[in-house]
């Protein structure tokens, strides 16, 4: 298992490993490598800038602002923090805008190989909690624990987007109960500040809290996809809900442990 769920450690992972070969994820491929090429471009040593499509020249040039950002608040923000790097915000938005930008055939693209992939194999299921922010993040964990034996059950895969409330506790309370263990995904849009502690949002915290009516409490895991500058920096653990999560150590026997 890798050592941290950081962009940059999970990107790097998929395309060293090459587990982003289906034609289905032919693009996808390509917004990730783009990803990765902008936060480490100078350390590639396999890849290479002509290999890129060349119809994504002109689409990076658009998104240059959102790579070099030192004059908005967001990275004024991560600077007075000193913690997270300044990637996380600037990558979430340029995989965000590459999927509004291709409209629905890279999305329909994903959920068609999301769904091909549950027709395959008897895989442990797992429900991944996450912002719905956070999705080219959340398809690369699927790609990553399928390798490893894990189904991750993601709504945004599986669905169009619900937007009445009734009906979407109701499609997602009926997933919760196919899954015997839950993944949580910490990312800077999972979580909010208010009065000086870090809170899970709602929905986030609505579907760990049918989790734990299921008596399922102690199978609730969580993963950080922070990335720190520094190794030895931590955050900030201002918030008492996570601290009913198991960390995720390793994956054995198709389980989180």
């Amino acid at each position: 298992m890798i050592n941290n769920f950081s962009r940059l450690v999970l990107y790097h992972y998929l395309l060293k490993n090459n587990l982003l070969d289906s034609e289905l994820l032919i693009d996808y491929k390509n917004l990730i490598l783009s990803i990765y090429n902008k936060i480490k471009y100078k350390e590639l040593d396999y890849f290479k800038y002509s290999e890129r499509d060349d119809y994504l020249t002109e689409f990076e040039q658009e998104s240059n602002a959102l790579f070099y950002f030192e004059n908005s608040n967001d990275f004024k923000k991560i600077q007075e923090n000193k913690k997270l790097s300044p990637t996380i915000t600037a990558t979430r938005n340029f995989g965000n805008s590459w999927l509004n930008r291709n409209n629905q055939d890279l999305e329909n693209k994903l959920k068609q190989y999301y769904q091909s992939m549950a027709a395959q194999g008897n895989f442990s299921k797992v429900f991944l909690s996450y912002a719905y922010d956070d999705k080219v993040y959340t398809m690369a964990l699927f790609i990553y624990f399928y390798s490893l034996g894990i189904f991750l059950s993601i709504d945004w895969l599986q669905n169009d987007k619900i937007l009445n409330s009734y009906q979407l506790k109701k499609v997602l309370y009926n997933e919760l109960t196919k899954c015997n263990q839950l993944l949580f995904l910490r990312t800077p849009q999972s979580e909010i500040g208010a009065q000086g502690k870090v809170q899970v949002r709602q929905w986030c915290s609505w579907e760990l809290g049918v989790f734990f009516r299921l008596n399922r409490c102690s199978n609730k895991y969580l993963i950080n996809a922070y990335d720190l500058e520094d190794k030895n920096s931590t955050l900030n653990e201002n918030n008492i809900f996570l601290e009913t999560l198991n960390p995720l150590k390793s994956i054995s026997h198709q389980r989180l442990n």
